[in-house]
């Protein structure tokens, strides 16, 4: 039998044809009403993510109704507890943001982020082996990469001095022929600090836990055009220390990122193993008051050390304190900033002989 398309076939073919591409121009309107009605069907999600949206873009207000609006749809849904809290707190409403945190903290007693948030509200609601040892990782991951590409305008414009201090004071404590081959950056951030030690040391090492950081300190050249960084690390500051090689590092950094640790014990422990004897530690740190060996101060919402701990950590370690006193990272804000010297351990303990300095009006140095 013969199969070919007989007359009035390829008039209906045609015929079809012709309807397809009729309604094919209506395509958008088929996809919009789809994409309408799974809206309905799912209003909870809708309201929640138009409320990640506008929390994302600053509009604080129009976030809180639709955070409410899920919660009137699911009572129960945590994340939205949480961002809802953080919205009233960014308000200033703070007894509506603690009952928020405390709500998530019924459903999951050990979600660390609403952990954190009730510790810069009024940490005495929480026992004391349930306040926060460090800032919650997520948290610093989102903070530090959505912050990267105006980072260095903002410290401009709040005008960030301590990198400039830091060199002043540090390069004062280097002795005359000893190494500077290894510089480690811990929380590097874009190199503000780093650039400042380029032309004295062989090899500066970079360590951060945000990428796009590091992508700015990539970029980062010094006054010759030459890259501050031979290396840099996508890494935990803990991490990185365990990893790193034995009497590796001439100096380490730590500066403005102790807020964000709290518990410091472990960057004593491992820089007692990784720096070489002589070699020099710098950190900057808020101070906590109280008998509180660190905790999140309530002004700041970021942790503040005690300083006696700080140089109790620094001897246990066989660390020479070098340097303690304040110094002002920005107009009005001063911060501690301490150097240690690690001993050698076959020589006899030397006695701590720390310059205590009080720099209100600093030159700084390019």
């Amino acid at each position: 039998m013969n199969d070919a398309i007989t007359p009035q076939r390829s008039r209906r073919v045609s015929r079809n044809s012709s309807l397809s591409k009729l309604f094919s121009g209506f395509q958008w309107l088929y996809d919009f009403a789809a994409e309408c009605i799974a809206k309905c069907d799912n209003l909870t999600e809708t309201n929640y993510q138009l409320g990640m949206e506008h929390a994302a873009n600053g509009r604080v207000n129009d976030a809180i109704l639709r955070f409410r609006i899920t919660l009137w749809l699911a009572p129960e849904h945590v994340d939205t507890m949480y961002n809802l809290g953080c919205m009233y707190l960014h308000k200033g409403m703070r007894a509506e943001a603690m009952a928020m945190f405390v709500k998530v903290l019924r459903k999951i007693p050990n979600h660390e982020a609403a952990l954190y948030m009730v510790s810069t509200i009024d940490p005495s609601v929480l026992k004391p082996e349930m306040l926060p040892k460090s800032y919650p990782y997520g948290m610093a991951v989102e903070r530090f990469e959505n912050l990267s590409g105006i980072y260095d305008y903002e410290q401009q414009m709040k005008q960030y001095q301590l990198p400039a201090l830091l060199h002043q004071l540090l390069h004062a404590e280097f002795r005359h022929g000893e190494p500077r081959n290894n510089f480690a950056d811990l929380g590097c951030g874009t190199g503000l600090c780093g650039i400042q030690f380029r032309e004295e040391f062989t090899n500066m090492i970079g360590v951060d836990l945000a990428n796009s950081m590091l992508d700015h300190a990539y970029r980062r050249v010094d006054r010759r055009g030459v890259m501050v960084y031979n290396r840099l690390v996508h890494q935990l500051i803990s991490q990185y220390l365990t990893e790193a090689d034995p009497k590796s590092l001439d100096v380490a950094i730590c500066i403005s990122v102790f807020p964000y640790l709290g518990d410091v014990g472990y960057v004593f422990e491992e820089l007692k193993r990784v720096l070489r004897p002589g070699g020099l530690f710098a950190c900057s740190f808020d101070i906590h008051p109280g008998n509180l060996d660190y905790g999140v101060l309530a002004k700041t919402g970021y942790f503040g050390q005690n300083l006696n701990y700080i140089l109790r950590l620094a001897k246990e370690n066989n660390f020479k304190t070098v340097r303690t006193g304040s110094v002002m990272a920005y107009p009005g804000h001063p911060v501690e900033l301490c150097f240690f010297r690690l001993q050698d351990p076959s020589k006899p303990a030397e006695e701590d002989s720390a310059a205590s300095d009080n720099i209100q009006h600093p030159t700084p140095q390019s």
